[in-house]
């Protein structure tokens, strides 16, 4: 499970999404489960995003997956 969160913090990075402008230029956005166990697809889902322009992203984060053991 390491290794998945790895693999999606690394392909988030590379959409620069930790760093928003102060003011919203672009207001649109997608909505990908990308954290919803289609961690080997992440890459290129974001890969695409990129290619398409897209620079806002939404995903749900399972608890189960944050928290596997209480």
């Amino acid at each position: 499970m390491k290794k998945t969160w790895s693999c999606l913090a690394a392909a988030a990075a590379g959409l620069s999404l930790s760093a928003a402008p102060a003011v919203i230029q672009d207001p649109y956005g997608v909505c990908a489960h990308v954290s919803r166990g289609e961690w080997q697809f992440a890459p290129q889902t974001f890969q695409k995003m990129h290619e398409a322009g897209i620079n806002w992203v939404r995903t749900d984060f399972d608890w189960k997956y944050s928290e596997p053991k209480r």
